[in-house]
């Protein structure tokens, strides 16, 4: 058990008890065909966590890169059945927290080593 292990566990069971549960969706496109002019169906994975949602400093909102009502949810490092929460990617991910759904714009892992200790958002109402 590395040191990281421990503040990923630390992580999720902080994020557990204060945080709210937090659904990600990924939906990837299908791949166009040419040959037969088609799409094929787009997939949808659902990844259910937790996570906990903090406001922008109105210092942070510039009117471009962080807008006013985004949000950052800080996602834990596990999902409810125990595997491992993938990192939030812009343009394919959702993120419904507290009954609100949101579009995330950016994502980075707090990731000292080899393993992440939990997500960082940027998201946006959609």
């Amino acid at each position: 058990m590395t040191v990281y292990t421990a503040s990923r566990a630390t992580a999720q069971r902080l994020l557990t008890k204060w945080g709210a549960a937090a659904v990600l969706t990924r939906t990837v496109p299908g791949a166009y065909d040419p040959a037969t002019g088609t799409t094929a169906a787009a997939t949808v994975t659902t990844y259910t966590g937790v996570a906990f949602r903090e406001n922008y400093a109105l210092r942070d909102i510039d009117g471009t890169l962080v807008k006013r009502g985004d949000v950052r949810l800080i996602l834990a490092p596990e999902c409810s059945d125990g595997t491992a929460m993938v990192q939030p990617a812009t343009d394919t991910d959702t993120i419904t927290f507290n009954g609100t759904t949101y579009a995330v714009v950016g994502a980075d892992p707090l990731k000292p080593a080899t393993e992440s200790v939990l997500f960082y958002a940027q998201c946006r109402g959609v």
